[in-house]
């Protein structure tokens, strides 16, 4: 599922965006606001790849629950507290 070319309905629907963000974690780029700000949607995409956190609404890059995420993953060895600065 790509959300690059989707219209504005698909990238508020949080099915959808779901759905996006757990084939391709930086999906979440292309997602409305609302879902960037959602969560579920955000915690997917983190799981999927790490990275798409920079995509994610401010208040997500300081949140503990998130960031505990980051450090669990197994693909987050490429994370240090240098790199999370840069989000």
């Amino acid at each position: 599922v790509s959300l690059e070319y989707a219209g504005v309905i698909a990238r508020k629907n949080k099915k959808v965006c779901l759905t996006a963000v757990k084939e391709d974690g930086c999906a979440l780029e292309y997602c409305h606001f609302s879902m960037k700000s959602n969560i579920d949607v955000v915690k997917a995409a983190v799981h999927n790849e790490p990275y798409a956190l920079r995509y994610a609404a401010s208040k997500f890059k300081n949140d503990i629950n998130i960031v505990s995420l980051l450090f669990s993953l197994k693909n987050a060895y490429q994370f240090n507290r240098y790199s999370l600065q840069f989000l």
